[in-house]
């Protein structure tokens, strides 16, 4: 009864620096987020919810493209971090959150739910212990990645004593 009320336990994190990442930022940077360890039972992850406020440099010089999601170059990425001795779930996976919209200094915000009963093995294998991150790319010459701030909302079993 208690799951199908989405009775779970809300573990949030958050952060609000202004931070800039150009190509040459995005290899072996610090994710700008990271989650605390998952509590629970086995596979105790019903829903992440990921926020993030942020937008490229807002110049192109492809006008055709502006105010597109065509062809833009700062997007961020969802890392998985399991303790030493697990298997690397993501290798498989599509870890792509969202993109930013190309060319545009306004910032927009990107909400971004993954659910476990979406059919999501990513959702679905994650275990106690495991460790999301939000993780800002840019890729060429001249693209950056502003970012605002970003929330992790992780919606998991209550533990059971």
């Amino acid at each position: 009864m208690l799951e199908y009320a989405e009775y779970w336990l809300l573990p949030q994190i958050s952060r609000a620096d202004e931070m800039q990442y150009a190509e040459s930022d995005c290899h072996g940077q610090p994710p700008y987020l990271t989650s605390a360890p998952f509590q629970g039972e086995l596979y105790p992850v019903k829903k992440i919810g990921v926020t993030i406020w942020s937008h490229d440099q807002g110049w192109i010089s492809y006008p055709q493209e502006h105010s597109s999601f065509n062809n833009s170059w700062t997007w961020f990425d969802l890392k998985i971090t399991r303790p030493a001795g697990r298997d690397d779930i993501s290798k498989d996976a599509n870890l792509r959150l969202e993109t930013n919209v190309h060319a545009s200094e306004d910032t927009m915000c990107h909400e971004i739910i993954y659910r476990s009963d979406q059919d999501l093995r990513l959702v679905q294998n994650l275990e106690p212990g495991d460790r999301i991150s939000i993780i800002p790319r840019a890729l060429f010459p001249g693209w950056t990645n502003f970012v605002e701030n970003a929330c992790i909302d992780i919606y998991t079993t209550p533990v059971l004593i």
